[in-house]
């Protein structure tokens, strides 16, 4: 994101540093426009540091684009989880990566269950929790070549315990939309989410930058925990 020089708002760059590329191709299934998913991202920020909660190496990338919901039909549109209310604002996108306990020895992607696949083409892994079946789509691949076209099912099962499923439902709740991607011993998680009026101001946007990061990686951690 940059300034725009004056309280209304951030104008987003029209091209993406090398370094914001590279962020987004580590995780593509979650940084792509999908339809009735994710609308893309605009990462421009990052933080390093250690995670409050565990102690462990601590990585976020962070970035936002312009949003107008004057002729939104949908009024949920016009207002944001944080009290604000208007007719434009930010979407902001939130990239964590987190070092898990273990190897896993698959790359695995839980996204929001596309629309289109509902029905008869919704064929996609599923576990025991219907509100998850429904609200996720689910897949996965062996990190070694040899069994590459097997569906790790097991290690799935494994990871996607009935409380890693609760966390994770209990997440897409919390924001716009979330996806995963658990890459061997890396869980990445990304979030994103709209503020509208006045929190999408200069002032509005550095009053809640602290609680919005501190916010995911609370959510992060109920979700690491699980997975571990």
């Amino acid at each position: 994101m940059v300034y725009n020089g004056d309280e209304r708002g951030r104008s987003s760059k029209l091209v993406k540093s090398e370094r914001e590329r590279a962020v987004e191709a580590l995780v593509p299934e979650l940084t792509k426009p999908t339809v009735g998913a994710f609308v893309g991202t605009n990462f421009d920020g990052e933080f390093w540091g250690e995670s409050s909660q565990d102690r462990l190496p601590f990585w976020l990338a962070i970035g936002s684009m312009q949003m107008d919901t004057g002729l939104a039909f949908n009024t949920d549109l016009k207002r944001d989880s944080r009290g604000g209310s208007g007719t434009s604002g930010q979407f902001y996108s939130l990239l964590g990566a987190y070092k898990l306990g273990r190897k896993t020895g698959i790359r695995a992607v839980i996204k929001p269950e596309n629309t289109v696949h509902v029905g008869p083409l919704d064929r996609d892994t599923k576990l025991e929790s219907i509100a998850f079946n429904d609200a996720f789509h689910i897949s996965g691949a062996h990190k070694d070549a040899a069994s590459s076209g097997d569906v790790p099912e097991l290690e799935l099962f494994r990871i996607l315990t009935p409380a890693t499923q609760d966390s994770m439902v209990t997440a897409l709740k919390r924001y716009h939309n979330v996806g995963f991607v658990i890459d061997d011993d890396i869980l990445f998680f990304m979030a994103q989410d709209k503020l509208v009026g006045e929190n999408a101001s200069r002032n509005g946007l550095d009053r809640l930058i602290s609680s919005i990061v501190a916010d995911f990686e609370k959510t992060k951690f109920g979700i690491k925990n699980y997975v571990e």
